[in-house]
C-alpha cells in the first residue's frame, strides 16, 4: 500500500494530490515506487540527516524519507515555484537559496530566522497576487462577489504554514467565508478574521 500524503510545509492540496496520485502511475509507467526507492538509495541517508524537499508534491517521498530518519521532523517539504528565488531576491535583496535550511529547521544558537519570515511573507505575496488579487479585481469589475474559504483556515498556525497570510488574501474577497461543517468545532479566530 502506498504511503499517504503527510502535512508538509509545502502544503498538499488534497484534490490535486488525488489527481496526481491517479495519473502518476500512468505518466511514470508504474515505476514511481521504483524511482522513489532509487532516490532514497542514492541519497545514502544517515539516521541523523535533515532533509528539505522543495516542491514536495503530495509528500509521499518526503514521508518515505522521514521514516528512515531518527526524528520524523527531520524531513520537511516546502512550497516552491520556479519564480520564487527571483521574486524573493527582488523583494528582500538577498539570495534565498543560501538560507534554505532556516526555512524549516531551527538553527542552533539562532532565536529568529529572518529568512523564514521573508519566505512565508513571499509565498503569501505570490499566492495572493496570483490568485486572490486577480479573482477579486475581476469580480469587482464585473459586479460580482469573490467568496469562498482558504485551506487550513482553522488555526493561525495552520494558516501560516499552508497559505501564508489569510488576511492578505481576504482583502481581495468581497465576501470572505469559512468552512465550518459541524457544530462540534469552534473556529472563533477564523470567524473573527472573515467578519
Amino acid at each position: 500500500m502506498a504511503d499517504k500524503s503527510i502535512p508538509t510545509r509545502g502544503r498538499t492540496l488534497d484534490h490535486a494530490a488525488k489527481v496526481y496520485d491517479l495519473l502518476e502511475p500512468v505518466l511514470l509507467l508504474g515505476k514511481q515506487a521504483e524511482y522513489d526507492q532509487t532516490i532514497i538509495r542514492l541519497l545514502e541517508l544517515k539516521e541523523s540527516d535533515r532533509i528539505l524537499d522543495l516542491g514536495c508534491g503530495t509528500g509521499v517521498l518526503t514521508k518515505m524519507i522521514a521514516n528512515r530518519l531518527t526524528a520524523e521532523k527531520n524531513a520537511r517539504g516546502i512550497s516552491w515555484t520556479g519564480q520564487l528565488p527571483e521574486v524573493f531576491k527582488k523583494r528582500y535583496g538577498y539570495n534565498l537559496i543560501k538560507y534554505l535550511p532556516e526555512i524549516s529547521f531551527d538553527i542552533t544558537g539562532q532565536k529568529v530566522s529572518q529568512a523564514r519570515y521573508h519566505y512565508f511573507d513571499c509565498i503569501s505575496f505570490l499566492f495572493t497576487d496570483a490568485f486572490g488579487r486577480q479573482i477579486g479585481q475581476w469580480c469587482d469589475r464585473n459586479h460580482m462577489q469573490h467568496t469562498g474559504h482558504l485551506l487550513a483556515e482553522d488555526t493561525l498556525r495552520s494558516q501560516v504554514e499552508v497559505v501564508g497570510n489569510c488576511m492578505r488574501f481576504y482583502e481581495y474577497m468581497q465576501a470572505p467565508g469559512m468552512d465550518l461543517l459541524t457544530e462540534h468545532r469552534r473556529l472563533y479566530n477564523t470567524a473573527k478574521q472573515v467578519s
